[in-house]
């Protein structure tokens, strides 16, 4: 029996980080970012986010590589948290993750 590798492990290894519970900006002020439907991703303003097996935000600045992850698992279609501040979660907060 071979070892599946979790899809949360391979965003780690591709740099992405886990964002929840973070505070995310918009236009009614500030909330917690939350759980999202499993196996999700999408991208927006820079922002790529992938939901993992238990639905917790992965977030990366560019574009998504799919065939990098498990693109037979994923489904387009997803919030992207901290994608609609200007860029200041990305540039200034993630890189202290």
């Amino acid at each position: 029996m071979g070892t599946q590798t979790r899809l949360s492990q391979l965003l780690k290894e591709q740099g992405y980080k886990n964002v929840l519970a973070t505070d995310e900006s918009h236009a009614g002020g500030m909330s917690p970012v939350k759980y999202g439907q499993p196996f999700t991703w999408d991208y927006n303003n820079g922002v790529t986010v992938v939901y993992d097996e238990n639905g917790e935000p992965w977030i990366k600045h560019g574009r998504l590589w799919i065939e990098d992850l498990k693109p037979e698992l994923l489904q387009q279609g997803a919030h992207v948290p901290h994608s609609n501040d200007g860029g200041h979660f990305v540039r200034e907060v993630l890189p202290t993750l």
